[in-house]
C-alpha cells in the first residue's frame, strides 16, 4: 500500500485522524515517531479495509507481562486481529534496506506475532496476526517482498504482512 504526507505532521492535525488513531497516540505507548508510525499503520488498515481499533497497546493483557506484545488489536467484520507495526529504514534516508536487513526484520517481527499470540490472555486473544512494514521507500519494499518469499511458508501463512511505502514529507515518521 502506499500512504501520501504532503506536508509534515503537526498535533494539530490529531482531528483529522480516525478515532482509532487518536486513541493511539493519545494513549502514549512508544511515544515519538515510533508512535506515530504504529498511529499511521493503524490508520491505513482503518480507511483503507476498515478496520476498527479494539484496543491499544496498553489496554491488551497478557499472561506473562515481560513477554512480546503487539501494538493494537482491530477488528474487521468478525475476526480481530493483532497488529504490530515496525519501519523498515536506513540513513539516510534515500538508501534501500538490503535483502538481509529485510529478512532478519520480518523473521522478528513474525516471531514476534507469535510469542504474543501465544501470551494473550484468552479474553484478548486475536484470529490473526497482522505485520505492518512502514517504509519510505519503493526498493526496501521491493526487497521486503523478495526477503518475505523466502521465509518458510509456514511461518508466513499465519500471519498477514502489508507493507506500506510512504511517500511526500514523511522524514518525521521515520
Amino acid at each position: 500500500g502506499r500512504i501520501d504526507f504532503d506536508s509534515s505532521y503537526t498535533p494539530a492535525d490529531l482531528t483529522l485522524l480516525t478515532t482509532g488513531a487518536q486513541a493511539i497516540i493519545n494513549n502514549g505507548g512508544s511515544g515519538g515517531s515510533a508512535l506515530l508510525a504504529i498511529a499511521f499503520a493503524y490508520e491505513w488498515l482503518a480507511r483503507c479495509n476498515g478496520h476498527v481499533l479494539l484496543k491499544t497497546a496498553d489496554q491488551i493483557i497478557y499472561y506473562d507481562n515481560a513477554g512480546k506484545k503487539i501494538d493494537f488489536s482491530a477488528q474487521l467484520g468478525l475476526a480481530k486481529f493483532g497488529a504490530t507495526v515496525t519501519r523498515a529504514v536506513n540513513f539516510p534516508l534515500d538508501t534501500p534496506i538490503s535483502d538481509a536487513s529485510a529478512k532478519a526484520l520480518l523473521e522478528s517481527k513474525l516471531a514476534t506475532l507469535s510469542a504474543a499470540a501465544s501470551n494473550v490472555v484468552v479474553a484478548d486473544q486475536w484470529n490473526r496476526g497482522v505485520l505492518v512494514v512502514v517504509t519510505p521507500l519503493e526498493a526496501s519494499a521491493t526487497n521486503l517482498l523478495t526477503a518475505l518469499s523466502g521465509i518458510d511458508a509456514q511461518k508466513r501463512s499465519v500471519h498477514i504482512v502489508i507493507i506500506i511505502v510512504t511517500d511526500g514529507s514523511d522524514l518525521w515518521l521515520y
